[in-house]
């Protein structure tokens, strides 16, 4: 069970970090 919810709250931060990342990279 906790690794489920690390998992889904990894996926999360990279749902919210990724578009944030591209828009500052480029």
């Amino acid at each position: 069970m906790l690794f489920k919810t690390q998992f889904w709250e990894r996926i999360s931060i990279s749902i919210i970090t990724f578009p944030a990342k591209r828009t500052i990279s480029h």
